[in-house]
C-alpha cells in the first residue's frame, strides 16, 4: 500500500500551452494522471481558460489572484504556466510561503529577473525546476550518456536545431499561447530566446559556461509577429577547445516522415576527436566511431529513463527522493538566460561578447 503523502498542488496561470495537449499529453496532463499528486486550485484571469481547468482538470476552485489562492490553499507546490516576463512575482510569493515552483523554459526575460528567482531560492530554500518538453526523451538521455561515456572522445563541436513551419500551425494551439509568445515585452524576444533555448542549455550542459558569445537573427519570413521580432537566429558560443551553435526558425517546412529534409531538427549533432554522434526526435541515435566506421543506429525505444516526465521528476524532487535535474535546475537556466542576452546584445553591436 502507498504511504506517502498525496501532494497538494495549485496552479498558476494556464497561458502556456507546453502546459496543455498540443506536444504531448501536456504538463497539466502528467500531474492529473500521477498518482501521488491532486490539483486542488488555480489562478486564471482568462473564462475559457477558467472552464477549460474545470472540464479537463477537474479543479473546482478558481482564483483571479494568486495570493489569494496561496493563503486560502495548503499548497506543497505550484505549476506556473504565465508569460514568460511575469514569473518572478509569483515566485517570490509562493517561495515565502514554503510552496515549492514548476515552470516551463526560459526562465524569465531579463538577468534582474534571472538573478532575483536565484536569490529567493536560496534565501527560503524552496525547489525550482524548469521544465521542458525535450529533457526527457530517450535519444537525449542516451546521448548524453554515450558522450559521457566516451564513445566520441573529447567532443569539440555541437549544435542543435529547433525548426518548425511556425507555432501557430500545432493543432490545439491556443490564441492565448500566441498572444505572449509574439509579445515582444511578455516573451523577452523571438525565436532565440524561445527555441535557440533548448540548443544553449544542451550545449551549456555538455561544455559547461562559454567564454564567449554571437549572435544573428533576423524578421525574413512571418508577417503575423512584429517587425522587430526575430523568426530565425543563430546563436554560436565558444569554449576553451570547443565551438556550439544553437540554431531556431518559425519558419522551416518540416523535416519530411523519413527527415528528409533536415535529420539535425530538433536534434543534437556532437563532433568529437573519435567519432560523431547524432540524437533524433525520431527515437534513436546514430553513433560513428572506429567500432562503428559506417554509423549504427540505436534505438531508445527501450532505453530505460529514470523520469518520464516533468510531473514524475518533480514530485521525486518534493519528496526528497531526488536532487533537482541538472537539464532543468535554476543554475543552468540562469545561465541560458545570460548567455541569450549575450546573444542578443551580440547581434545589436555586430560583435563577439565576452561572458564575465
Amino acid at each position: 500500500m502507498n504511504t506517502k503523502k498525496v501532494l497538494r498542488i495549485g496552479i498558476i496561470g494556464a497561458v502556456h500551452d507546453h502546459f496543455w495537449p498540443v506536444w504531448g499529453k501536456g504538463v497539466f496532463h502528467e500531474f492529473r494522471l500521477h498518482s501521488g499528486v491532486t490539483l486542488v486550485a488555480a489562478t486564471e484571469h482568462h473564462p475559457d481558460l477558467q472552464d477549460r481547468l474545470r472540464t479537463e482538470l477537474g479543479i473546482e476552485r478558481i482564483y483571479t489572484d494568486y495570493n489569494e489562492m496561496l493563503d486560502k490553499e495548503q499548497l506543497d507546490a505550484v505549476l506556473i504556466g504565465l508569460p514568460s516576463n511575469a514569473k518572478v512575482e509569483p515566485v517570490r510569493a509562493a517561495a515565502k510561503r514554503g510552496v515549492h515552483i514548476l515552470m516551463d523554459k526560459p526562465l524569465c526575460t531579463t538577468m534582474a529577473d534571472a538573478w532575483e528567482m536565484k536569490r529567493i531560492v536560496e534565501e527560503t530554500g524552496i525547489k525550482l525546476v524548469v521544465n521542458s518538453l525535450s529533457i526527457w526523451k530517450a535519444p537525449l538521455r542516451k546521448g548524453f550518456e554515450l558522450i559521457a561515456d566516451g564513445a566520441i572522445g573529447r567532443p569539440y563541436w555541437a549544435k542543435w536545431r529547433n525548426a518548425n513551419a511556425g507555432t501557430e500551425k500545432a493543432p490545439g494551439v491556443s490564441r492565448h499561447f500566441t498572444d505572449w509568445l509574439w509579445d515582444m515585452e511578455k516573451n523577452g524576444g523571438g525565436i532565440l530566446i524561445n527555441y535557440c533555448y533548448y540548443g544553449i542549455s544542451y550545449l551549456c550542459h555538455l561544455f559547461g559556461r562559454p567564454a564567449s558569445v554571437s549572435a544573428m537573427a533576423g524578421h525574413f519570413v512571418k508577417e503575423q509577429i512584429p517587425a522587430e521580432m526575430e523568426d530565425n537566429a543563430v546563436v554560436t558560443m565558444r569554449w576553451p577547445g570547443a565551438l556550439g551553435q544553437a540554431e531556431g526558425s518559425w519558419t522551416q517546412w518540416d523535416e519530411g516522415t523519413d527527415e528528409e529534409v533536415d535529420p539535425t531538427n530538433r536534434g543534437l549533432i556532437v563532433y568529437g576527436t573519435e567519432g560523431v554522434l547524432r540524437t533524433s526526435s525520431k527515437g534513436y541515435v546514430v553513433l560513428v566511431n572506429a567500432e562503428n566506421p559506417k554509423g549504427v543506429r540505436i534505438d531508445c525505444s527501450n532505453v530505460p529513463v529514470k523520469f518520464k516526465d516533468g510531473a514524475e521528476h518533480f514530485v521525486s524532487v518534493i519528496r526528497g527522493e531526488s536532487e533537482v535535474d541538472p537539464l532543468c535546475s535554476l543554475a543552468l537556466n540562469v545561465l541560458v538566460q545570460e548567455v541569450s542576452t549575450a546573444g542578443y546584445l551580440s547581434i545589436q553591436e555586430k560583435r563577439e561578447v565576452a561572458l564575465t
